[in-house]
């Protein structure tokens, strides 16, 4: 038996990518495509297609911490307000403390990663835990607060701080039959002579070069049957290049 999607689960997944993706920008490149999204770019940058051809402000998300001391204890909730007048949950579950503040920040990281609410990550580094706020978040002064319980166990929290609201990213639409499309004017100004060979979407972060981390989709360019066709591959130095469909389609199976 095959599995079989809903298309209710088609849209949402659909508009789950279209909220990853969101306040990217779409770059196209010269050349060959490269074997996975993962790779570095290669061939020439021709044109980055912006909201409007605006210039792009990429996201820098927004970070706290809390730093863990003592030796013995529980970490029973983490609060992130500024969401709401009371704060959200975000830890979902008791950690007890283990063998060393690292070691039990460690366990704290990885349980707001479990919980994944709101779009919070967590990292450690030592016995300091950092929070990141999720995509589209921007600038945010969130507070944190952590509550401890038995023993000498501590959390230092520092608010939410440090982002860098996206300006001119691409938008896409709502998804209807599990596929998704642009939303407003994708364009941009050529800023090469060449022929479009590939381009890559990038998320708000704009991770550019080799990474297993970054959120980025890449995609065929020609004048026909490719995932993205142009009427012309051929562009032109100083010309604006606008595309007005732009499609991705969740399958439903």
């Amino acid at each position: 038996m095959a599995e079989r999607l809903s298309t209710s689960l088609r849209n949402g997944l659909a508009n789950q990518f279209a909220k990853l993706m969101e306040n990217g920008c779409l770059d196209i490149y010269s050349g060959t495509q490269p074997t996975d999204a993962d790779t570095a770019e290669s061939g020439t940058k021709l044109v980055s297609l912006t909201s409007a051809a605006g210039t792009l402000t990429q996201e820098v998300r927004a970070t706290g911490t809390i730093t863990i001391s003592g030796t013995s204890g529980t970490i029973t909730h983490i609060a992130v307000g500024g969401v709401t007048t009371t704060g959200v949950e975000i830890l979902g579950a008791t950690v007890t403390w283990a063998s060393s503040n690292t070691a039990t920040a460690a366990l704290v990281a990885a349980q707001i990663n479990t919980y994944n609410f709101m779009g919070i990550t967590a990292t450690s580094d030592g016995a300091v835990v950092t929070l990141t706020a999720p995509w589209g978040a921007g600038n945010v002064s969130w507070d944190i607060t952590s509550t401890c319980s038995g023993g000498d166990m501590a959390a230092a929290d520092v608010n939410f701080s440090g982002g860098t609201t996206p300006v001119n990213g691409l938008a896409l639409g709502n998804a209807a039959a599990g596929v998704i499309g642009l939303s407003g004017t994708w364009s941009g100004v050529i800023v090469a002579s060449g022929t479009a060979g590939w381009a890559r979407l990038y998320n708000s972060d704009y991770v550019t070069g080799a990474s297993t981390t970054a959120l980025r989709m890449d995609f065929s360019v020609a004048s026909s049957g490719a995932d993205i066709n142009l009427s012309s591959t051929a562009l032109t130095l100083g010309a604006t290049l606008t595309i007005s469909t732009f499609n991705v389609t969740q399958p439903a199976s």
